[in-house]
């Protein structure tokens, strides 16, 4: 299948389904062409309050670009719901984590990528998750290198042995919901401290 050298496409429905997910409304404009891939707006609600925006753009010649999703629900249940046909697993340690909570859920989601300052033909890749729920809240950032031309080609195989850091730094005001939430509640146990 060939396609075009450059594409541009804008959906703007109303009601929309997706993995059994009423999504009202559905709003996606996008384009690519022979040196970007371009996110203009994303935007997705659903029946239950959940929303989720976005936007970013790549230039692949340059190795460079921006990527920001923010998701936001009145509540964790409603945010998990959306999130449960992408990544289960995910959500059963996120749910576990948060029982019984009450409040907003948020999550928010910024990715860059930048040419290796030591190494102009390597490509420094950063996404940071900022997660405010309930009962935990704090930033994840992942890391990682690769070489430039991986990334411009798009080569799965060699994006997959890049190197990579993760850095965690979350707190809640109970320890056993960061024992939940990272499948360390068979391992350890939290007391609560005497008064």
């Amino acid at each position: 299948t060939e396609w075009p050298d450059r594409a541009q496409l804008a959906l703007n429905i109303a009601n929309a389904v997706s993995s059994g997910q009423e999504l009202r409304p559905f709003v996606a404009k996008l384009g690519y062409d022979a040196k970007t891939v371009t996110l203009e707006q994303l935007k997705i609600g659903s029946a239950s309050g959940v929303t989720v925006d976005g936007a970013g753009v790549f230039n692949r010649d340059e190795t460079t670009g921006k990527l920001t999703l923010n998701a936001a629900a009145a509540s964790v249940d409603q945010l998990t719901s959306l999130l449960a046909p992408l990544a289960p697993t995910l959500v059963e340690r996120i749910n576990a984590s948060t029982a019984n909570a009450k409040g907003a859920a948020q999550l928010k989601l910024a990715v860059d990528l930048a040419k290796d300052s030591k190494d102009r033909n390597r490509a420094a890749a950063r996404a940071a998750i900022d997660i405010n729920l309930p009962q935990i809240k704090g930033v994840v950032t992942l890391t990682a290198t690769s070489a430039a031309q991986a990334v411009r080609g798009i080569d799965l195989d060699a994006l997959a042995r890049s190197e990579f850091a993760a850095n965690w730094k979350l707190s809640s005001p109970h320890g056993q919901s960061l024992l939940n939430l990272l499948g360390l509640d068979r391992v350890v146990v939290v007391a609560d401290a005497p008064t």
